[in-house]
């Protein structure tokens, strides 16, 4: 799916990003490319699997980054840096700092050990986002973090969240949620998720200038793909003609 001028791509929104990370990933290095993962806010670790080895930047020395940058990563491998969340084993946070106590989005050059693994991997894919597990999001002021080299920016929404009351199904801050729906017991409609995916208010915030991709996922019956179909319609109208349908993480259609 990802060209190889699409080197730094930043994932953002909610519904299965993770899983569709890893799975594009793991696409990736079947098909011979190195693959380097890593996030600017949080993500959850991968189920262990051969082809892929985690840097942990609270662990590993710079001297660990460099060997590996230098030695390894061959074709057809997958690497992930990120650092160990404290007495959360199964979660991974940023190499970088926090874009709130800085005058700039993180940049790969912040690194420098980091820029090095980078130049030598054909794709860099980076979780841009944080959702706790809902379908839909709404971005804060200090949403996404973009990486600055970031060439496309993919938004994802999940499929699951058709019919049930917004605000139980959409994450972000309580007055950004009002002001896209006044009522939170309104049922979730497509109209709704192509106007997430499609507005710069939404996961399309920060995708001025670059490549955008909207990701219908969690697509897991005959009636989401229908629904689907319909979601593609309406982001055509709005100006977003390349969307992916997944089912868990994994593209089902594209169209371009």
């Amino acid at each position: 799916m990802f060209k190889r001028r699409q080197r730094v791509i930043s994932i953002t929104g909610a519904g299965g990003k993770t899983s569709f990370m890893y799975a594009q990933a793991l696409l990736n290095v079947r098909l011979g490319r190195r693959v380097v993962l890593t996030t600017t806010t949080h993500i959850l670790r991968p189920r262990p699997q051969e082809g892929w080895r985690l840097l942990d930047a609270g662990k590993n020395s710079a001297e660990d980054f460099l060997l590996f940058g230098n030695t390894a990563a061959p074709p057809g491998h997958l690497l992930l840096c990120a650092r160990q969340c404290g007495g959360q084993p199964q979660k991974l946070t940023s190499v970088f700092s926090d874009p709130r106590e800085q005058d700039s989005a993180p940049s790969l050059s912040d690194a420098p050990f980091f820029r090095k693994i980078c130049s030598r991997a054909d794709i860099i894919i980076s979780e841009a986002d944080g959702a706790r597990g809902l379908p839909l999001k709404l971005p804060g002021d200090f949403e996404p973090v973009l990486l600055q080299e970031t060439k496309t920016v993919i938004g994802v929404a999940g499929l699951s969240c058709l019919g049930k009351p917004f605000g139980q199904v959409c994450y972000g801050d309580e007055a950004t949620l009002r002001r896209f729906c006044a009522d939170p017991e309104t049922p979730v409609t497509e109209e709704m998720i192509a106007r997430i995916l499609a507005s710069p208010e939404g996961t399309r915030k920060g995708a001025e200038g670059r490549d955008y991709i909207a990701v219908l996922n969690q697509c897991d019956t005959q009636e989401d793909l229908l629904s689907a179909g319909r979601i593609r319609a309406l982001l055509g109208e709005r100006g977003v003609s390349n969307v992916l349908v997944c089912h868990l993480g994994e593209v089902i259609y594209e169209r371009r």
